[in-house]
C-alpha cells in the first residue's frame, strides 16, 4: 500500500452513492490491512506529527539505540558502572559486576569473574606477568577480561581524548579491536599482587603494602616526589602518609611551590606515622612536590585515584 487509498474502481457509469457487494468487500480488505498491521512507513506522510506515546515499544525484552535510526544512545560515551577490582589472592583479581561504554558498544560483565595472572590466555599482545610493576585490568565489547603490562593511550593534554580511543588499548593483531582499561595494579618484587581494595575512583592499598616513595627525604626547597612507578599514568592524586624524625612537611602539586594549595603537615612526634589529611594532586607526570622544616620524612602513598579512567 502507498498512502490509504481504496480499491475501488469506479466505472463511468456509477455515481458513487452506491455501494455494491464487492466495493464494501474491498473497503473491509482495507481497514483489515492496516488493523493487521500492513501500515508501513509508505503509508506516512513525512509530515505527520505522529506523538511517541502512541507507539508501543518492547517494554520486557527492551530495545536499544544508536542514534542514527530513531534509537536513542544506550549511555554517556566514556561511562562506565560498577566493573570494580577486588583483591583475591596474590595472582587473582575479581571484577565485580558492572557495564562500560567501549566506542559506541557495551561491555558487560554479569557476576563475579576472576582473573588470573598466571594464565597466559588472560594477556593482550603476548604480555605476561613480570615483577614490580603496574598490571592493567581490560575488557572488550565481547565483554572478554583481558591484562597488559601497558597502560592506555591517554593523553590529559589533548582536549581531543574525550572523543576518541585514547582510554584504549589497541590490539596489535586487529587495528579494529580495542580494549577499555578498568583498574590498575601493582605486582611485587616476588610477582605477586599488592593487597587492594577499591571504593568508587579510589584504589586503597593494604596497609602493610603502601608504596614508599620518598625515602629518608631532606629536601629544605621545593623538591619533586616521582610516583610514576607506583601508581597508574591516568592517576591524577593520591592519599599519603608520612613519617617524620621531627618537624613538618609541605606537600604541593608540582610548579604551586606554596603548601597553600596543598597541605602542611605537623609533625610533633618523631617516628609517628602521620595520615595526610586531604588527597594531594599530581601532575601529567605523576609528581609532586615536598619540603620539610627540620629532620628529614618518609613519604607513602596509601591511595590513588583513578576517576579519570571510569568517565569522570
Amino acid at each position: 500500500m502507498g498512502y490509504i487509498q481504496w480499491t475501488k474502481s469506479w466505472s463511468a457509469s456509477d455515481n458513487g452513492t452506491i455501494f455494491g457487494g464487492s466495493d464494501l468487500q474491498n473497503l473491509q480488505n482495507d481497514i483489515t490491512t492496516v488493523i493487521n498491521g500492513g501500515l508501513t512507513n509508505s503509508n506516512v506522510d513525512s509530515g505527520a506529527a505522529i506523538e511517541e506515546s502512541k507507539i508501543a515499544f518492547d517494554t520486557s525484552a527492551g530495545h536499544d539505540h544508536d542514534g542514527s535510526n530513531s534509537k536513542a544512545i544506550s549511555g554517556f560515551r566514556h561511562s562506565m558502572y560498577g566493573l570494580e577490582l577486588v583483591y583475591k589472592d596474590a595472582a587473582t583479581i575479581t571484577v565485580k559486576p558492572g557495564k562500560c561504554d567501549i566506542g559506541g558498544s557495551t561491555a558487560t560483565i554479569s557476576a563475579d569473574t576472576d582473573i588470573d595472572l598466571g594464565t597466559g590466555g588472560n594477556w593482550i599482545d603476548g604480555d605476561s606477568e613480570g615483577t614490580s610493576e603496574l598490571i592493567y585490568v581490560y575488557i572488550d565489547s565481547s565483554n572478554n577480561l583481558r591484562l597488559s603490562n601497558s597502560a592506555p593511550d591517554i593523553d590529559w593534554t589533548d582536549d581531543a581524548d574525550v572523543d576518541d580511543i585514547k582510554r584504549y588499548h589497541e590490539d596489535s593483531a586487529s587495528a579494529d579491536d580495542y580494549y577499555r582499561c578498568i583498574g590498575a595494579m601493582y605486582n611485587d618484587s616476588s610477582g605477586d599482587l599488592v593487597s587492594f581494595c577499591q571504593q568508587g575512583d579510589w584504589m586503597f592499598l593494604g596497609k602493610a603494602q603502601s608504596y614508599l616513595v620518598q625515602d629518608d627525604g631532606a629536601a629544605t626547597t621545593w623538591t619533586d616526589v616521582d610516583c610514576s612507578g607506583s601508581v597508574p599514568a591516568f592517576s591524577r592524586s593520591v592519599v599519603l602518609n608520612v613519617k617524620p624524625n621531627s618537624g613538618a612537611v609541605a606537600l604541593s602539586l608540582k610548579g604551586n611551590g606554596v603548601s597553600s594549595l596543598g597541605v602542611e603537615q605537623q609533625c610533633a612526634t618523631a617516628t609517628a606515622l602521620y595520615a595526610v589529611p586531604s588527597p594531594i594532586p599530581l601532575d601529567s607526570s605523576g609528581i609532586f612536590e615536598y619540603k620539610v622544616s627540620g629532620n628529614n620524612i618518609d613519604i607513602y602513598v596509601v591511595s590513588y585515584e583513578i576517576g579519570g579512567l571510569r568517565g569522570k
